[in-house]
């Protein structure tokens, strides 16, 4: 294979693969989407495949790990001989060994998303109960989730009380797919938007920003009370800064500081710093008096810590130098270097 059908390949498999399956496995193809001419012929092929080896390959599918003992007693508890690999591996569209190992990932993404609803809800299911108990719950629980048609509270609660355990595992992207898939499953609108909001951040901190904007929209559908207002003016402005180059975020983020100053005064400080570092970023994109307003903004607020901490003679060292200078704002900035 040459390097550009090498690098044609990894590009495909990253494109196919949401953050949460590279963290950890936790996540599954998209079950629509749009599609690509080499998709579609690894569609043909399965199309063509029995039904019980299409059926075997969506277990394998669904199994992101390719963990080879948890396909098969799953195959095993849906009815698939075993005998119905040998026509997925005649086609060259699966590999069974230790592990169970798809041809390209387009494959995988075909088997997938060819296969109904209501199979794909059946797989995960029989993947959750082949899963010994206290064996691994946390993946136990990702595929309960996935198993269910509609809300249910009982599995949201569970899959918040995993996020923690999944981001151990696989990161913030993990937690994050957890998170994302409890607001799904959420049914009290008040929970749903914490949950939102919670997930809104991990997916922010995932570099998923898509997937966070649109949690941010599903918490924002609920009555927030002034404390949640403010994380989600906060997340929001975040956003801004990565997707717009930080042209709105300046502001934004001087809004969301002022939400939190009769809230949370160490939140106002941490958002104010982010202004300065957007409107810094943003330069005359974001006003001409930006930097002036997050300065004064910066200097009626006072360090929560005692003694000051590094952050806080950095926040105040910058509305030093904005408001004052230099010369006023060195012995700041000096303390706020951080202690190697």
């Amino acid at each position: 294979m040459t390097k550009a059908e090498l690098r044609k390949v990894y590009l495909e498999k990253r494109a196919s693969m949401s953050p949460a399956e590279l963290a950890g496995g936790f996540g599954v193809p998209a079950a629509t989407g749009p599609t690509t001419d080499t998709e579609e012929a690894f569609r043909r092929q399965y199309d063509a495949l029995p039904p019980d080896s299409q059926l075997l390959s969506l277990v394998a599918a669904a199994e992101s790990t390719g963990d080879a003992i948890t396909v098969w007693r799953a195959a095993e508890r849906l009815g698939i001989p075993r005998r119905a690999g040998a026509a997925a591996v005649s086609a060259g569209l699966l590999e069974f060994g230790a592990r169970v190992r798809f041809r390209h990932p387009l494959a995988r993404l075909a088997a997938y998303r060819t296969a109904p609803l209501e199979e794909r809800l059946r797989v995960h299911r029989a993947l959750a109960e082949v899963i010994e108990p206290g064996s691994d719950p946390v993946r136990q629980v990702w595929h309960r989730a996935l198993g269910v048609a509609g809300p249910d509270d009982a599995i949201a609660d569970e899959l918040v009380a995993s996020a923690s355990l999944a981001q151990a595992r696989g990161g913030v992207a993990a937690s994050a797919a957890f998170l994302a898939k409890s607001v799904e499953l959420t049914t009290d609108l008040n929970r749903r938007a914490e949950r939102a909001l919670a997930a809104a951040t991990a997916k922010q901190d995932a570099g998923d920003p898509d997937t966070a904007t649109a949690m941010l929209r599903v918490a924002e559908t609920a009555s927030l009370d002034r404390l949640n207002r403010a994380n989600a003016e906060l997340i929001r402005a975040r956003l801004a800064f990565v997707m717009n180059r930080g042209r709105d975020a300046p502001e934004l983020l001087l809004k969301a500081a002022h939400r939190f100053s009769r809230l949370d005064p160490a939140m106002t400080r941490h958002t104010l710093l982010d202004a300065f570092v957007a409107a810094l970023f943003a330069g005359r994109l974001a006003g001409d008096d930006a930097l002036q307003r997050i300065a004064e903004c910066g200097r009626v607020t006072k360090p929560c810590a005692s003694p000051p901490t590094p952050f806080d003679h950095l926040l105040d060292g910058l509305a030093l130098l904005i408001t004052e200078g230099s010369k006023a704002a060195a012995p700041e900035l000096q303390q706020g270097e951080p202690v190697e």
